[in-house]
């Protein structure tokens, strides 16, 4: 947002940029200026208004949940913020605090206050989920909102469905004929393959025989369902996913309507977990592997 200035405005829009996301976080001054981000909450509403008024391109902005300082009454201030700034679409991220990180170092020497815990982050969550429905936002994916038919982050939901994409530009990632690719996600190495004529990319990597159910599950998963009769059709061993289903929809995760198994709001909360957990139970049942992907979160607990 410190970069809305109207002569990059320019420069962006005069040569062809239709979308732009901007990672705002938050729109509260105190909890803005801890995470490094120096522009205060007036300030950012009229850049974004600035930007709005080109009526040239969508404009999406990120919110994170969680964060030192705010508290449930922030939150709401920052929804309302949101609903308040005319943006086309919001993501609504939950806060991780990894170890080793910038973050956690300075939590950890007191320098600002801890972040939410996950019960916290949970009614966040609910309450986020609550408020934006009420407003007629439509859900896109699980943490993507869109205000109106303008947002319909395309590249997201195309990325986690598999869709061949060549990726353009620094950082930029896709998928093209069974390779996973990804571009320098520095500058300097990015520009230095291009001045060489060379491709800058810095993975090329080739996609398990399983990646195409898989991305079938992620892709659902983040529309918040499961067809378990449908990942079944392509391989019946997968049906031995159902008892797992079942477990999940004791506890309140799921809801099984017939037809398939829609996530309630505590599980698009857990939803990542619950794809991962999904996904580690495929390839068990598929290959009779068994592997557990475990990252450490700190500073998030009592």
């Amino acid at each position: 947002v410190h970069d809305l200035l109207p002569e990059k405005m320019d420069v962006w829009l005069s040569g062809g940029v239709n979308r732009i996301s901007l990672g705002v976080q938050s729109f509260n001054t105190k909890v803005r200026r801890q995470l490094g981000r120096l522009d205060d909450k007036e300030t950012v509403l009229q850049r974004l208004r600035s930007l709005l008024d080109y009526h040239q391109c969508v404009v999406v902005i990120d919110l994170i949940y969680g964060l030192p300082d705010q508290d449930m009454a922030v939150w709401q201030e920052d929804l309302k913020a949101l609903e308040d700034s005319g943006v086309d679409g919001a993501d609504l991220y939950q806060l991780n605090v990894f170890d080793g990180s910038a973050l956690n170092q300075a939590i950890k020497a007191k320098k600002i206050a801890r972040a939410a815990t996950t019960a916290q982050q949970a009614k966040m969550f609910a309450y986020g989920y609550d408020f934006l429905t009420k407003r007629a936002f439509k859900r896109l994916s699980n943490c993507h909102w869109s205000r109106n038919n303008r947002e319909r982050s395309l590249y997201n939901s195309m990325a986690k469905a598999g869709v061949t994409m060549f990726p353009f530009g620094c950082g930029a990632g896709g998928s093209l004929d069974g390779y996973a690719i990804m571009n320098h996600r520095f500058l300097k190495a990015y520009e230095a393959c291009v001045e060489k004529g060379q491709k800058p990319l810095m993975v090329m990597m080739q996609e398990s025989p399983l990646e195409g159910i898989a991305r079938s599950v992620i892709d659902q998963m983040e529309r918040g369902v499961l067809n378990l009769n449908l990942l079944a059709s392509r391989d019946e061993r997968l049906k031995d996913l159902r008892w797992l289903y079942d477990l999940w929809e004791e506890r309140g995760l799921v809801h099984n309507n017939g037809v398939l198994f829609e996530l309630t709001v505590p599980g698009q909360f857990w939803q990542i977990n619950l794809t991962q957990t999904t996904l580690e139970c495929m390839q068990s049942l598929l290959t009779g592997k068994n592997t557990l992907a475990v990252q450490h979160i700190a500073a998030q607990e009592e």
